[in-house]
């Protein structure tokens, strides 16, 4: 992560908690990112035949739903020509205000996509578990035999069926180790 994007994500979160803006912010600053991702605003805002006036009226209009400070902010990425560095920016902001707001994102890898009913009774349960705002992406991962695999933060929870019959395996070698002595 750049010094930059670093500097750019702790100044808007700063803003957020000064203002009690953290939940929207994070809210809007999770859509920027997936309309960064997703469409050719970067492209467009990169452009070096577009004026600034132009870029900045595209973005006052596209995204005037937005709270003034997030669009202030695009327009100051924009003087400084630092709009190469918003999708990085976007991303340390929301890990900074995943902190603030106590929340952990994760992976679940499963052999087929989990229905919303099975991934809101996992994600409910995880966060009675870490007593936090758990968020997860559900990726499919055909090298599983069953069950699924989290990934958050730190930690590894692994439910799969291999997972299962490595602990079994280590479990009965450390039992046959333990009992023969080898």
């Amino acid at each position: 992560m750049s010094a930059i994007a670093k500097r750019y994500a702790t100044a808007l979160v700063e803003l957020a908690h000064e203002y009690n803006l953290t939940e929207i912010f994070h809210e809007q600053i999770q859509q920027l990112h997936t309309i960064i991702q997703s469409s050719a605003l970067d492209e467009f805002l990169g452009a070096p035949q577009i004026s600034p006036t132009e870029k900045k009226d595209v973005i006052e209009k596209s995204l005037s739903s937005f709270h003034p400070y997030i669009v202030r902010f695009i327009f100051v990425s924009i003087d400084k020509k630092r709009t190469s560095q918003l999708l990085t920016i976007c991303e340390e902001t929301l890990l900074q205000l995943d902190i603030v707001l106590n929340i952990k994102r994760g992976i679940v890898k499963s052999t087929r996509a989990m229905s919303e009913e099975q991934l809101k009774t996992l994600i409910d349960a995880l966060s009675t578990s870490w007593n936090s705002k758990v968020i997860l992406t559900n990726i499919v991962d055909t090298t599983l035999i069953g069950g699924y695999k989290i990934e958050m933060e730190d930690a590894i929870l692994d439910g799969s069926l291999r997972g299962q019959l490595d602990e079994l395996r280590s479990y009965l070698n450390s039992e046959r180790r333990m009992t023969h002595g080898t």
